[in-house]
């Protein structure tokens, strides 16, 4: 049965029908399944699936990664988590950061090399995008939304993690939303979801107890998390710890800058 319609394909002599229209017995081209089209002069797939995969051959290997590469993995949720999106309808997952930073675009094509997907221009932004049905329910399982600054929720996946999973996880939100000073030894995370707050600095805590939570005055509900003096070094060991592949250069320098002072 063609995957566009729930009329049955019926043989009439030599012919195949669907309804009143002749259709035409070709093969899908990723999986070689047989499909029928009503025209058989361009590339036809048995399922968007198949069609992605053609599409984006590297992408479709995606989730597999969580086992060969977990550490980029994990990273790459975590940024996703920060500064990315996934699409309401479709398989769509992007992520947005600054053209005018480097650092971004070097992250970005690193990603690219890893994981597959495209990076492009866009007006001010430099953005990663990837097509996965199997990455996107993945994504929307653990508690992503397509509007999910205010509702994000991943705790009960978060906390199902091991600890070297979550410190992999970390470093993409700090590389998103967080910032390190080292002028005035701070390191803070800021986001919409109060979720979202809470399951960062209850994990944060278990490395540090000097972990505080504001609730930022602005027109729009904003929480950030904050660590100050001694207390930011011990998880910037841990975040950047087994010298990770994915991390943006710009704040890695600046932990270096940690380090030696």
């Amino acid at each position: 049965m063609n995957i566009l319609s729930t009329k049955p394909i019926i043989k009439r002599g030599n012919n195949f029908y669907r309804g009143t229209e002749i259709v035409y017995k070709i093969l899908c081209t990723t999986c070689g399944a047989s499909i029928f089209r009503a025209n058989q002069g361009y590339k036809s797939f048995c399922s968007l699936e198949c069609k992605q995969i053609n599409r984006e051959p590297k992408s479709s290997t995606i989730m597999s990664l969580a086992d060969k590469e977990p550490d980029s993995f994990y990273y790459l949720i975590g940024l996703i988590a920060t500064d990315g999106h996934i699409g309401h309808n479709s398989s769509y997952c992007e992520i947005r950061l600054s053209v005018y930073d480097d650092s971004s675009i070097k992250l970005l094509s690193d990603i690219q090399q890893i994981f597959g997907g495209k990076v492009c221009k866009e007006g001010n932004g430099i953005v990663w995008s990837i097509y996965s049905i199997h990455f996107h329910t993945f994504l929307k399982n653990i508690g992503f939304t397509s509007n999910k600054s205010l509702t994000l929720n991943l705790s009960k996946w978060f906390n199902s993690l091991n600890e070297s999973y979550k410190w992999s996880f970390m470093r993409g939100v700090i590389d998103g939303d967080g910032s390190i000073n080292t002028k005035f030894k701070n390191l803070c995370i800021v986001s919409s979801s109060i979720h979202f707050t809470k399951m960062v600095s209850n994990f944060l805590r278990h490395t540090n107890d000097k972990v505080y939570t504001y609730k930022i005055k602005s027109k729009n509900p904003c929480w950030k998390i904050s660590v100050n003096g001694k207390n930011v070094l011990p998880i910037l060991d841990m975040v950047y710890t087994n010298n990770p592949q994915l991390f943006l250069e710009r704040k890695h320098i600046q932990y270096g800058d940690y380090t030696r002072k």
